[in-house]
C-alpha cells in the first residue's frame, strides 16, 4: 500500500554482481523510492546516498535464482524497503518501485 507516498524519487541505476557461486551473474536494477511527509523539495544528496548504499548491501547478497521468481522479486522489494527505512528515518521511505530489472545469466 502506497497511500502515504507524497513524492517519488528515482535513484540511479544499479549494476551489481549477484552472489552466484557457479559463474558471473549481473543484475541491472532501477529503483524509485516513495517518500512520505509533506516536504515539497527533493530529499538531500545525503539521503539518496544513504539509501543507495543500504540497497546495494542487500543486492550484493542475492543470487540470480533468488531474484528471478515472482516470490523472489517480492522478497527483494521488501528487503530493499527495510534497508532504505533503516538507512534514513527522515524523510520516511514508504514504498519501493522497481522500474527496471534485468538479470544477465
Amino acid at each position: 500500500d502506497d497511500s502515504a507516498v507524497a513524492q517519488v524519487v528515482e535513484l540511479q541505476s544499479y549494476i551489481v554482481n549477484l552472489a552466484d557461486t557457479d559463474g558471473a551473474r549481473y543484475l541491472r536494477l532501477t529503483v524509485s523510492v516513495g517518500i512520505g511527509g509533506n516536504a515539497k523539495e527533493r530529499p538531500s544528496q545525503l539521503f539518496t546516498t544513504r539509501v543507495r548504499n543500504a540497497m546495494l548491501a542487500v543486492l550484493a547478497t542475492k543470487t540470480s535464482q533468488e531474484v528471478l521468481t515472482m516470490e523472489g522479486k517480492a522478497q527483494l522489494r521488501k528487503d530493499l524497503l527495510q534497508a532504505a527505512q533503516a538507512a534514513s528515518p527522515e524523510p520516511k521511505v514508504e514504498a519501493i518501485y522497481i522500474t527496471e530489472f534485468i538479470v544477465q545469466l
